[in-house]
């Protein structure tokens, strides 16, 4: 079994996801969202299809058109 994102070596460590789950935390207090994609997402053939159907779901979502 490969190890996991959240792990040192073989074990799992939540502590790891715990400190990157604050972090998004102390982001969101400043102003910022937070968009995480999986690393299975980006490792797929159509990662590039993935991440443009996301950007045109959030600009759609901020009324916000490229068009040039």
């Amino acid at each position: 079994m490969l190890p996991q994102h959240y792990a040192e070596g073989e074990y799992a460590k939540p502590q790891l996801y715990a400190e990157m789950v604050a972090e998004d935390r102390k982001l969101k207090l400043l102003g910022y969202e937070v968009y995480r994609f999986g690393a299975y997402e980006i490792t797929q053939e159509n990662y590039e299809s993935i991440v443009v159907d996301f950007f045109q779901k959030l600009f759609d979502f901020y009324d916000i058109n490229l068009d040039f």
